[in-house]
């Protein structure tokens, strides 16, 4: 039972990361795409969103990590 919870609990957190890194790498996409035409401006208010995504996905890294100790900690 205890090894389906972590199994289960595991795959989460994972497909959590991939979602994260996949939003991540979208942005950045993003912003690399912008022709050299556009303001800086424009590019700075990309950088600025795209560094709000990264805290939020990692305030949600640390409550999945938080989970995962939880999880695996022998319960006695």
């Amino acid at each position: 039972m205890d090894e389906d919870f972590e199994l289960n609990t595991s795959i989460r957190v994972l497909r959590a990361i991939i979602v994260t890194s996949m939003s991540i790498f979208q942005s950045l996409l993003s912003f690399l795409a912008l022709p050299a035409s556009k303001s800086k401006s424009t590019k700075w208010l990309r950088v600025e969103k795209l560094m709000h995504i990264c805290e939020n996905n990692l305030e949600n890294f640390n409550e999945l990590r938080a989970t995962l100790e939880v999880a695996w900690t022998p319960h006695l």
